[in-house]
């Protein structure tokens, strides 16, 4: 399975105080944001992900900063891609890779409406969703649960020689559940933090559209 989108988008949370935890459309980033996500690809086998519950504590200080990544928050329209995802009122660019995520924010939720992602070529391809994926309901706290159905839509145009198209469809049915508030320590420090547990149920369909149409595989 492929997912497309970040959460990252939701890392300008505010500085809350030793309580419950209430993510809000006023805790999103706007354009200009800018942060960087960094990977450990060697993780200490003692790290645990820890219990849910309330006012817990999730010890992540032994992991060990290695590939950086950088991240601007953006205006859609300053992007290159904004027409292709009408709707589309804030945008993540992926430096490193040279990736656009771009998202639709308003009352209720956030969405991800697809991105222009690096194919196997290297050239950017479109990925859309025919119903956007919510990344997050507002207002979510501890026990809020969420059911979401969303369905991606991706093609890539002359992938190789004699095929003009593949295309996948994909269908996500999501059970998201904030099953914890507390603190998270890292190696930068400790932040208030809400834990999310998520259950995927996915299915892909695949076809390729040849130079032949006699030839058509499905």
């Amino acid at each position: 399975k492929i997912k497309i989108f970040t959460i990252s988008i939701l890392m300008s949370l505010a500085i809350f105080s030793n309580a419950q935890i209430t993510i809000t459309k006023a805790n999103l980033p706007t354009a200009g944001f800018i942060f960087s996500r960094v990977y450990d690809t060697l993780r200490d086998g003692s790290i645990t992900i820890g219990t849910s519950g309330a006012n817990q504590t999730w010890d992540y200080t032994k992991l060990k900063p290695g590939t950086a990544q950088g991240e601007d928050i953006v205006s859609p329209s300053s992007t290159p891609y904004s027409t292709a995802f009408p709707g589309s009122n804030i945008c993540s660019f992926v430096k490193r890779t040279n990736q656009y995520m771009y998202y639709a924010i308003n009352n209720d939720s956030i969405y991800v409406l697809g991105a222009m992602v690096p194919g196997p070529t290297g050239i950017l391809m479109p990925f859309h969703y025919v119903n956007p994926m919510i990344v997050v309901s507002f207002p979510s706290t501890y026990n809020t649960t969420a059911n979401d159905n969303s369905n991606l839509i991706i093609k890539m145009p002359n992938p190789q020689p004699g095929i003009d198209t593949m295309m996948m469809k994909s269908n996500y049915k999501v059970k998201r559940t904030f099953s914890g508030w507390g603190t998270v320590k890292l190696p930068s420090g400790d932040y208030p933090a809400l834990r999310v547990s998520e259950t995927e149920l996915s299915t892909t369909e695949n076809s390729i559209f040849w130079t032949n149409p006699a030839t058509q595989q499905k």
